[in-house]
């Protein structure tokens, strides 16, 4: 009796597992491609038992598939890149089909054999087809050259790419429809799920991709599926999935900069005199891809730097001299009890606020327009020299510093069994709110942060049978937000009594 019901146990187990690993491999996988089709012979009648072998003409790594007795096979679970298709059986000519670029998609390649000895063979030479037909996405992707040759204005590249999604709008109001706050087809913005290699790359907090993004030289691939994604893709009517560049078994590498500088720009309007504000925005890094061990561990790490200086400026109101003086001579409401008849306010000032006006701008500070701040002693002989408004013009800088780590391994274990890990790190020194006249003292809103955003994901696939694979994924985001203000810890309110 217990002995049937450990069998019962054991066959329940069975079955579930077989039933998830199938659920897995008929499923279209969200970092992978696949490719399917159908072997016929000459007159046109399947044939079963045709072996399949494609190879990764980048990686050489091969991974095998037989067709069965209705002359399908299918291979799921490929890494994009350029692959050879050798379909082969004997007495058969082998057929060879080359030049098949797989993208983070499912294409159908078919092939007919022809009698003859396994010796002989015929090769096809030519991409696979355009048009999608083994599925009903609406997607768009966007290979390696495709996202170099973009017209990108910085590091974010998702404000260009996001505008080539098919049905792409504003996401309600006005304006261009670019970067995270996009609409699809009519839907309000923030409704675009961000993934990396496949893993969640958006933040819960207010779905967007905050920061996640990896830079230019790491994509291998943009795929951007419009047409209410698929369950697998996760939460979002819209996704835009990255894929992380893969070593081969060459090596590879690049290094690049770009630059912005003051002695290139024109200047402000806020600064037509005077020496010309500081702006410096350089981005440079280079990446190296190759082997470990050939045909079987690959690796590829990219780096990428970009410190920058940006002016900021702005016109502000300040208190003139005489303002601050209690002196309000000529202003609209200096009467009443409050005033004597010249304007003067009366009464004992507030240390508090005697102190809180040493936070504002000198005498002798650079800014102050024409006549300002102008006397102290305003009165019917000494005329005020300085405007109550709009009086102080500020020049200022904003530094910030950007720092890219992104990798990639992939672990070719077996012909059954492949590992891929993949890391994206971002941090980020910001200027969170850009500096005014009351930097640095601790009046000024001023802010500086400090971010740290980081994507991964490990994917392990495993060919049960030559019908099962399994495909296990686990991914994690993280953003840590810092944000100090100068006043912080200072005990200030103490301070100013």
């Amino acid at each position: 009796m217990r002995m049937n019901s450990l069998r019962g146990y054991r066959c329940v187990g069975i079955f579930l597992l077989l039933a998830f690993a199938s659920g897995v491999a008929i499923g279209q996988n969200a970092n992978t491609g696949e490719v399917k089709g159908t072997v016929t012979d000459s007159s046109g009648a399947a044939v079963a038992g045709v072996k399949v072998t494609l190879t990764n003409v980048q990686t050489g790594v091969s991974t095998a598939a037989t067709t069965n007795g209705a002359g399908i096979y299918d291979v799921p679970s490929l890494p994009q890149g350029e692959y050879t298709i050798t379909f082969s059986k004997p007495g058969f000519r082998d057929f060879v089909r080359k030049g098949v670029t797989l993208q983070l998609q499912t294409i159908g390649i078919d092939a007919a054999l022809q009698v003859g000895a396994a010796t002989e063979e015929i090769v096809v030479s030519g991409e696979a087809p355009l048009l999608e037909t083994e599925t009903s996405d609406q997607h768009v992707n966007l290979n390696t050259s495709a996202v170099t040759n973009a017209p990108i204005v910085g590091n974010d590249w998702r404000s260009e790419l996001t505008q080539l999604i098919p049905g792409v709008n504003s996401g309600g109001g006005t304006g261009e429809a670019a970067g995270q706050q996009v609409g699809v087809n009519g839907t309000q913005s923030y409704n675009v799920n961000f993934l990396v290699d496949g893993s969640a790359a958006t933040a819960p907090r207010d779905y967007n991709s905050s920061n996640y993004y990896m830079p230019l030289d790491s994509i291998s691939e943009v795929s951007i599926n419009s047409s209410n994604a698929p369950a697998e893709y996760g939460n979002g009517l819209t996704s835009i999935n990255v894929i992380t560049k893969s070593g081969t078994n060459q090596f590879h590498g690049s290094a690049y900069e770009f630059i912005q500088n003051t002695a290139f720009n024109a200047r402000g309007f806020y600064n037509q005199s005077g020496t010309q504000n500081v702006e410096h925005w350089n981005n440079y890094g280079g990446s190296v891809g190759g082997p470990v061990m050939k045909d079987k561990l690959f690796f590829f790490f990219n780096y990428q730097r970009n410190p920058s200086t940006t002016p900021t400026g702005a016109l502000y109101s300040y208190p003139t001299a005489a303002m601050e003086a209690g002196n309000f001579f000529g202003m609209a409401g200096a009467s009443g009890a409050a005033f004597n008849s010249s304007g003067i306010l009366q009464g004992t000032y507030d240390p508090v606020a005697l102190k809180m006006q040493t936070f504002f701008p000198a005498s002798t500070a650079k800014g102050w327009v024409t006549g300002c701040p102008g006397p102290a002693n305003v009165g019917p002989g000494t005329p005020q020299t300085c405007p109550t408004q709009n009086n102080f013009v500020f020049n200022g800088v904003s530094p910030n510093l950007d720092k890219w780590y992104t990798g990639r391994a992939d672990f070719n274990a077996s012909s059954k069994q492949k590992l891929s890990f993949t890391f994206n790190y971002h941090s980020a020194i910001p200027s969170y709110v850009p500096a005014d006249p009351l930097f640095p003292n601790d009046a000024t809103a001023y802010e500086v942060g400090h971010t740290d955003n980081l994507t991964g994901q490990l994917s392990h696939v495993f060919t049960l049978s030559s019908s099962i694979i399994n495909e296990f994924r686990v991914g994690a985001s993280r953003e840590l937000d810092k944000y100090a203000p100068p006043s912080l810890g200072k005990n200030d309110p103490a301070t100013l009594g």
